[in-house]
């Protein structure tokens, strides 16, 4: 189960595979959902993982790997 919150690094960096599919379609990447992204790294690379007010405790220990 994935958190519906998630932003990682790879979301705000420009790495975000569908972002890759929109600005360089000569690569002929698919795009794929949130949840099927290689780059997701759970809460390892979350922004939020150090923000209580956005991600609590009980919240991370019900998505963390």
């Amino acid at each position: 189960m994935f958190c519906p919150d998630y932003c990682g690094l790879s979301c705000v960096n420009d790495d975000c595979p569908n972002i890759i599919c929109e600005t360089h379609p000569e690569y002929g990447f698919d795009p794929v959902s949130c949840a099927e992204c290689l780059l997701r790294g759970g809460c390892d690379d979350c922004l939020y993982v150090h923000m209580p007010e956005m991600c609590s405790e009980e919240k991370k220990a019900k998505y963390k790997r």
